[in-house]
């Protein structure tokens, strides 16, 4: 009786598929990307007006 594995491993091909090129969707950002960069802009430029205002250590 032949072995199951052999027999099995005979009839795959040699060859390897032809890939298809995929199509690369645009690169957009995450829904909340754009709200999140413009809080954190606002909240960098309070922070630095404050340090100028009051100095580093007050």
């Amino acid at each position: 009786m032949p072995d199951a594995t052999n027999r099995r491993t005979a009839k795959r091909p040699t060859h390897a598929a032809p890939v298809a090129p995929v199509a690369v969707p645009e690169e957009r950002e995450p829904r909340g990307a754009c709200p999140k960069r413009e809080t954190r802009a606002r909240l960098l430029d309070a922070a630095l007006t404050l340090r100028d205002e009051k100095g580093m250590w007050a």
